[in-house]
């Protein structure tokens, strides 16, 4: 199983209350699906049909609104090109990702402290978007949403990612934890200044 893999079930298992009658709850399914190896990093074109970066970044349009990313921004090289950035760059990267959380997502108050690093956010959206999926099919294969569905997070880790994916997406609530100190504190931060619902 990859890291990311693991992370999936470790940092971001939603619960449903099973239902008599109709099989493995989506929970267990979940479960077992830490059994199957999982893509370290989906690509662009190979994302959930939900998520919102299946059709790749629009670098240019997240400038203009996250003013961090700018001096990122290679310009378009001709007319069917886009602008882009240097992804060998952690410090264009972590801006992008930054980007995405804020003006995507409309999440504010995200900051990480030095030397923490920014998670890709796409990847893991997709992993909440395949648990929303698995839950679906324990409700009439709808997703459900709000708060009384509530992931746990072990190792939420500064960003606190998943609690602040899953909250705008699908309006989830979650419980978290970490061993370091540092983490938890970030976490909060985070937490407090989005307005997401998570238990540390």
């Amino acid at each position: 199983v990859t890291y990311s893999g693991l992370a999936l079930l470790l940092a971001a298992i939603a619960f449903a209350p099973p239902r008599p009658g109709r099989g493995p709850s989506a929970t267990i399914r979940v479960i077992l699906l830490l059994l199957s190896p999982l893509p370290a990093a989906p690509l662009a074109g190979r994302l959930h049909a939900r998520n919102r970066h299946a059709a790749g970044y629009d670098i240019e349009r997240l400038a203009r609104s996250f003013p961090s990313l700018r001096e990122h921004v290679i310009p378009a090289s001709g007319p069917r090109a886009r602008a882009t950035i240097d992804f060998a760059r952690p410090g264009a990267v972590g801006a992008l990702n930054a980007a995405l959380i804020a003006v995507d997502y409309g999440i504010r108050g995200f900051a990480l402290p030095d030397g923490r690093l920014c998670p890709a956010v796409p990847g893991r959206a997709d992993y909440l978007h395949v648990i929303a999926d698995l839950l679906a099919a324990d409700n009439g294969g709808g997703v459900p949403r709000g708060p009384a569905v509530r992931g746990l997070d072990i190792g939420v880790g500064a960003s606190c990612i998943y609690p602040l994916l899953g909250h705008a997406e699908y309006g989830w609530s979650f419980v978290a934890s970490d061993v370091d100190e540092r983490s938890i504190s970030s976490a909060s931060a985070i937490a407090r200044a989005s307005r997401t619902p998570v238990e540390l």
